[in-house]
């Protein structure tokens, strides 16, 4: 996490992408694009709507512009943040350049014996700058 709080401005752009878990002990790969009006990644943030599958069975490997930001088997429980933590301070500080626009994910969903599956939600936000003139 940043030691830096995220300054929100007219000019920043938070974007939401989705991805639908439905099936255990399989990988899903997205590929999302951001808002073409964006200049900079400034920050990503993950989250669940049941975060405690997501904790437990969940990894990643993810790409800004095809270069990697988290390695393949990266944990999602060290990309989470909770409640005890400011909401401008929940997010990964991460400054690409937008580049292709593009951003890839590929999250596996791995058995575990405290969490029993059950379909669930990953939401990725993205935080960005918007271009200025």
């Amino acid at each position: 996490m940043s030691n830096n709080s995220l300054q929100i401005r007219e000019s920043t752009i938070i974007q939401r992408f989705d991805l639908q878990i439905d099936r255990a002990g399989e990988t899903f790969d997205e590929e999302f694009e951001v808002e073409s009006r964006s200049e900079r990644i400034l920050g990503i943030l993950l989250t669940s709507d049941r975060e405690d599958l997501m904790f437990y069975r969940g990894s990643q490997e993810i790409k800004i512009n095809n270069q990697e930001v988290y390695p393949e088997g990266y944990e999602s429980k060290l990309l989470m943040s909770g409640l005890n933590v400011a909401p401008q301070e929940r997010f990964h500080e991460v400054i690409f350049y937008v580049g292709n626009r593009k951003i890839d994910v590929k999250y596996k969903d791995t058995d575990h014996p405290k969490a029993s599956f059950q379909p669930y939600r990953i939401s990725l936000y993205v935080f960005m700058r918007e271009d200025e003139p």
